[in-house]
């Protein structure tokens, strides 16, 4: 005989483990597709790429959403009704930060949570600050003190590492100093 063919391979792996079909055929798929690209053609090789990435992000997905007893499509598009819920945030946070670990960029993995570049940085910041242990809130002093080693030249990431406060609750900070200047301004001219 000669060597199985992709459907032969494909009907096989089913026949193992049927709860991996939609998986172990979309990767008979992409085997396929290398086999018949013409590795000089780019749109070819982008349309490879896309299948891997598309691949790459369903299995994160998925195994975050077993790991935090959610759905996939919980951790990829919440109903409204739960989406700011504390379990819900921190499983699709999590997908954010091992897509980001896995070299996705941030626009990329706002689309595959079904939310913008800001918020996938957002989420993958707070997975970050999650595993570090400091989720806990930043004063106005802290954060006045990592705004001051930001502005002699270190990176937010280094400044906040070194006063001990994570980059998703100093950026908060900030964005509750920036409206509450505003407010105080306004009442000043108002």
């Amino acid at each position: 005989m000669g060597r199985p063919s992709f459907r032969e391979q494909a009907l096989k792996a089913i026949e193992i483990d049927p709860r991996e079909a939609s998986e172990i055929l979309a990767e008979l798929q992409i085997k396929a597709s290398e086999a018949t690209a013409q590795l000089e053609n780019p749109a070819q090789q982008r349309l490879l790429e896309a299948h891997r990435r598309e691949l790459l992000i369903e299995r994160i997905v998925r195994r975050v959403g077993s790991m935090h007893g959610l759905a996939p499509d919980v951790v990829r598009r919440p109903p409204s009704k739960i989406k700011n819920r504390h379990h819900v945030v921190m499983a699709r946070s999590h997908a954010a930060w091992l897509m980001r670990n896995a070299g996705l960029t941030h626009a990329v993995i706002g689309r595959a949570l079904r939310t913008c570049g800001s918020q996938g940085k957002r989420y993958s910041d707070r997975w970050s600050d999650h595993r570090a242990g400091v989720l806990s809130p930043v004063t106005e002093a802290q954060a006045r003190e990592v705004k001051a080693l930001v502005a002699q030249g270190q990176s937010v990431s280094a400044a906040c590492s070194k006063v001990g406060v994570g980059i998703s609750r100093y950026e908060a900070r900030l964005v509750s100093m920036r409206r509450d200047a505003a407010k105080s301004e306004a009442q000043d001219h108002g």
